[in-house]
């Protein structure tokens, strides 16, 4: 599967967001990642393919949790957090 750098700065939300893990407390703790709003696109794309590939599952409308392959990726703090995510999935920044 292919991903985009934003679907690393999702997982990685999905790290830090607390529970339940809405669409709106993912976009908050991706303001907390990378200092940015994750757009529609980013986030729904995202969401699509991480359930897809299995690090995220979807527990109903609009409410995710992460998988047992997203919860090993989290690290001791964000920015290591985002470095294991971003070699799981094989991608880099712009």
């Amino acid at each position: 599967m292919a991903f985009e750098w934003s679907d690393a700065w999702v997982l990685t939300a999905a790290v830090y967001a607390g529970e339940p893990k809405t669409r709106a407390a993912l976009v908050a703790a991706g303001d907390y990642v990378n200092h940015a709003i994750l757009t529609k696109a980013e986030l729904d794309g995202g969401l699509r393919r991480l359930v897809a590939a299995g690090y995220l599952e979807r527990v109903r409308r609009g409410v995710y949790a992460l998988a047992p392959a997203g919860t090993v990726l989290a690290g001791r703090s964000v920015h290591k957090t985002l470095a294991r995510v971003e070699a799981e999935l094989g991608v880099s920044p712009a």
